[in-house]
């Protein structure tokens, strides 16, 4: 059982501890916000980058008759310039 005397401390302060219950609520869905999701948008959208940049140099590669880029293609590489416009096309998708 809860004593008198807890229950009154409980009575004088429910403010202030709800105030701080809300206050770590807020606290912890900032940092999950600001911190945890850029880093899993970030992870997921390098992923997706590098399989749009590999997929536009077959292409590439296909359209010029297969000369240029074969070799790329076959060892799976990509072009930064392609790889790093998709990620940041990704990343504005995603409201980054």
């Amino acid at each position: 059982m809860v004593s008198e005397q807890a229950k009154s401390w409980l009575k004088e302060n429910w403010f202030k501890i709800g105030l701080l219950a809300v206050l770590a609520i807020f606290v912890a869905y900032a940092f999950y916000w600001f911190q945890v999701r850029p880093s899993l948008i970030k992870k997921k959208c390098h992923a997706i980058s590098v399989e749009k940049a590999r997929s536009l140099l077959k292409t590439k590669s296909e359209l010029s008759g297969g000369y240029q880029y074969k070799e790329w293609v076959e060892k799976g590489l990509s072009l930064k310039d392609d790889r790093e416009s998709a990620y940041q096309n990704c990343l504005r998708e995603k409201g980054l």
